[in-house]
């Protein structure tokens, strides 16, 4: 899958929970986009990451030039428990694309029968 894609599939799932969206358009950011939730104040930047471990030194960077009030999560193909610790202990989440697209079509489907029952 080619990294724009990976990306297109990662904000389909942001926007289904309601999240807005904004894509990165400048070099000189690391991540592909924000999302903001508009419940909290809370900003997630997505870094999509299809080979985590080619990714290790931009990982660090991003954590660099995250502001107060940010969180980093890396969108990848897979990873490994120790991955996954290393993660937690640098106050960053990674999940899996496999993951994120499951969540964003529970949410949907949840939208979807909510829409029935309030027809009914």
């Amino acid at each position: 899958m080619s990294l724009k894609k990976f990306v297109s599939s990662c904000t389909i799932t942001f926007k289904s929970f309601e999240y807005k969206v904004s894509m990165n358009k400048s070099k000189t950011v690391l991540w592909h986009f924000c999302a903001k939730s508009p419940l909290t104040p809370k900003t997630y930047v997505v870094m999509c990451v299809p080979c985590l471990k080619s990714g290790k030194n931009l990982i660090k960077a991003a954590l660099n030039k995250l502001q107060a009030g940010e969180k980093l999560v890396i969108v990848c193909d897979s990873y490994t428990e120790v991955e996954f610790s290393e993660a937690e202990s640098k106050n960053y989440s990674l999940i899996t694309l496999k993951d994120i697209n499951r969540y964003g079509m529970e949410m949907l489907e949840i939208r979807q029968r909510e829409s029935i029952e309030l027809a009914v």
